[in-house]
């Protein structure tokens, strides 16, 4: 809702510039009314400032990041030290050094990007923002990617990512609606046990505030919680893109007994079965 209006005097001009709140989940394509928002220049004690959005300063560090990684930079002061990089078929990368390898590694690979086009972003605090987006090449390849974002000291860092490239032809993310609810069904029934058995993949990683852990065991241990009786969770799915046939890419929001927001990476199984084998919250 509109709720602010802001007068100034510029050149004998008199403007009205409006100011929206921020939704939770915002689309990053600007429409007019976002650009007034942007580009509003308050006037107090006749010095006027232009009032910058975090998630125009990510579309700044995403910007750098990218002109960064063509021109063969080191990338590593876009990242926490212990920042955590899940590429495509491969084991996590666990500091902001070997992440910056990785990218230095695909860039001798001949992978220029052209352009970053970020598809949604949910603000989970005012120093935590979840993003999903996707990257092209100058071949016209796309990479899909998962981020979170982490503010320190007025600095936005990135805390998580995940990459692959995309090669589905369509987002048809239809048969994860009944793996999703039986997620749901399980958590619900108080059965951690047997919903890290059945939903996740038997190396599944799971990260929360700085910890990393993996395989069923650990996951299980963690989720014990689950099994109090009060305990009450929906997933509620806000962006879901299929990155290939094998793999897909989900950030929603979770209600009842926790209210933030998740990342699942889904991937299909030998047995054809879809598990979760990357899940995150705070």
């Amino acid at each position: 809702m509109l709720n602010k209006w802001f007068m100034f005097s510029f050149a004998g001009l008199s403007i009205y510039t409006l100011l929206a709140n921020k939704p939770e989940c915002a689309n990053t394509q600007k429409d007019p009314v976002e650009s007034l928002v942007t580009s509003a220049i308050i006037v107090e004690s006749a010095t006027a400032s232009k009032p910058v959005s975090p998630f125009s300063l990510l579309d700044q560090a995403n910007t750098s990041w990218m002109n960064s990684y063509n021109q063969s930079k080191d990338l590593s002061g876009f990242y926490l030290d212990n920042a955590l990089l899940f590429p495509e078929k491969a084991e996590p990368l666990k500091s902001k050094n070997l992440i910056a390898s990785y990218y230095t590694d695909l860039l001798r690979s001949g992978t220029r990007f052209t352009a970053v086009h970020p598809y949604q972003r949910f603000t989970e605090t005012s120093d935590l923002i979840y993003e999903t987006g996707y990257l092209t090449t100058q071949t016209q390849e796309i990479y899909q990617y998962m981020t979170v974002w982490k503010n320190v000291a007025g600095s936005w860092k990135r805390e998580l990512e995940t990459i692959a490239k995309k090669t589905a032809a369509n987002n048809d993310a239809e048969p994860l609606e009944l793996v999703r609810a039986k997620w749901m069904k399980l958590c619900n029934a108080h059965t951690p046990a047997k919903l890290i058995e059945e939903v996740y993949a038997e190396n599944a990683y799971y990260y929360n505030r700085g910890k990393l852990l993996q395989g069923r065991k650990q996951l299980t241990e963690e989720y014990t919680y689950m099994a109090d009786p009060n305990y009450q969770l929906t997933l509620t799915p806000k962006a879901v893109h299929v990155v290939n046939p094998d793999m897909v890419y989900e950030i929603g929001k979770c209600s009842g007994s926790y209210g933030g927001h998740y990342i699942i990476r889904w991937e299909k199984q030998p047995d054809s079965n879809w598990q979760v084998t990357l899940d995150t919250n705070y």
